[in-house]
């Protein structure tokens, strides 16, 4: 995963190949008059896919997108913390790996 803290959702989106910089101005454009959020006129023009924005998200953020369908949640991992911390903090500890989580 290409980190790209820092710089904005269109400008990641660009750089990953998912539309170019001339179809990135129109749906800014169309998304101040629409008043919607970006990742919405994109996906309505269809110029990105709700995956797309997802990724570039991730990648925006410096975090990993993980699908819960396709990794084994080991629910000991979680049992280890108090579950108030856990609904508190929006936190589902997945698996331990060595020393991290």
């Amino acid at each position: 995963m290409s980190v790209m803290v820092g710089r904005l959702l269109g400008e990641c989106l660009v750089a990953g190949g998912v539309f170019t910089q001339d179809q990135l101005e129109r749906a800014l454009r169309e998304a101040k008059t629409s008043g919607e959020l970006l990742g919405q006129t994109l996906i309505r023009l269809k110029l990105a896919t709700s995956d797309d924005i997802l990724y570039a998200l991730s990648r925006q953020a410096g975090v990993e997108v993980v699908d819960l369908d396709t990794i084994q949640v080991d629910p000991a991992v979680a049992r280890s913390f108090p579950e108030a911390f856990l609904r508190k903090e929006r936190l589902l500890p997945l698996k331990r790996d060595g020393g991290s989580l």
